[in-house]
Formats: C-alpha cells, sequence, structure tokens
C-alpha cells in the first residue's frame, strides 16, 4: 500500500511538472515579451525578383518588408570595438545590424525612446543592454565612437529599442547597435507576414 502511494504521489509531481512547462512554452509561443512578432513571419534572403512579385501577389501576404538580412541578432552581425567614453581607452566588443524604420513597425519592436535613424546617416539606434553599458543620464542625443574595419567614426544615439529575446529570455541579450545603411546590403531579401 505505501509502495502505491509512493509511486503515485510521484507521478502526480511529474505530471504537475510536465503540466507548468507545456504552459511555460505555451507563454513564450504566443507573449510579446521576447521583444518582436514572430507569428506568421517568414524571410527569404537574396530572393529573385519572379519569387518576390510572386509572394507580394499572393493574396494570404499582408504586409511585407525588403532588407539583405534579419532584424534578429543571429549570424548576420557586424563586429565592431565602442568607445563609450571620449576620456577612457577602453573599448567593448559589440555587434551592429542594419535596420530600416519599417522594420521597427512590420516586427513590432518597442522604441523606448527617441527615433529611427536617418538612411545613410551616423546616427544608430541602441538596444537596452548598451544602454547599461554606456551608463549615461541622457542617451539619445549623446555620442560614441565605433571602430571597426574601416577606422573610427563618431556615430549619434537617436534611440533605445527595447531587448529582443531571441535565444533565452533567462539571460540578458548582448549589447546590439542597430544603423540604417542601405549601401551595406548585399543582396534582396523579403520579410512577410501570412
Amino acid at each position: 500500500v505505501v509502495s502505491n502511494v509512493v509511486q503515485i504521489s510521484l507521478s502526480l509531481c511529474v505530471l504537475f511538472c510536465v503540466a507548468v512547462m507545456i504552459m511555460q512554452v505555451r507563454y513564450l509561443s504566443s507573449s510579446r515579451d521576447l521583444g518582436y512578432e514572430r507569428h506568421n513571419v517568414l524571410s527569404i534572403f537574396r530572393c529573385p525578383p519572379s519569387l518576390i512579385d510572386y509572394v507580394k501577389s499572393s493574396p494570404l501576404v499582408v504586409d511585407t518588408v525588403f532588407s539583405s538580412y534579419p532584424v534578429l541578432p543571429m549570424d548576420m552581425l557586424k563586429p565592431v570595438k565602442v568607445s563609450p567614453d571620449s576620456r577612457s581607452n577602453q573599448k567593448i566588443d559589440v555587434s551592429m545590424v542594419d535596420i530600416i524604420p519599417k522594420e521597427i513597425d512590420f516586427w513590432g519592436l518597442k522604441l523606448k525612446e527617441g527615433s529611427a535613424p536617418r538612411a545613410d546617416s551616423h546616427e544608430l539606434l541602441i538596444n537596452e543592454s548598451m544602454a547599461k553599458m554606456l551608463d549615461r543620464d541622457s542617451i539619445v542625443g549623446s555620442t560614441i565612437d565605433i571602430l571597426d574595419y574601416q577606422g573610427a567614426v563618431r556615430y549619434t544615439i537617436t534611440g533605445v529599442l527595447k531587448n529582443i529575446y531571441c535565444s533565452s529570455v533567462t539571460g540578458e541579450p548582448g549589447a546590439l547597435l542597430y544603423s540604417n545603411n542601405t549601401y551595406t546590403n548585399e543582396g534582396v531579401g523579403i520579410t512577410f507576414k501570412v
């Protein structure tokens, strides 16, 4: 009798744990806490023009955005070094990704303050993690020096973007910079909602 009670208790505990895990996965799959809209969104990068025309003409497609790289920080990042303080020689390794203003609306990204950078300018958005690293009273309108293979360039911060969680919600995302440099695009891609 005791062994049966122990087995039933353990089975109930396992079922409870499985139910909690299923509820967590369900919450994460439908929550906006990850920082971007990802339901019914598809991307095709380096897409031939005939396929782009076909996708745009489909009655199932409700919104499209053209870009060469995904806005999500995955593998299309440009590594740069940032000098957060002009008085120190300390350099921080961060990643930069291109973004256009339409992508902010398309992905449902939250702009905490400021505005999107203008095209082909020395302006950029930063995410919340980068804002914490800079630790300044006024982030929007301040400048940072970015060093890459072309040398040092001074950029003006135009806004702070809410962090995007693409791998784990428990860990803090890395520092990211978002520029609007159309000349760095290498191919035509389309991202669309169905």
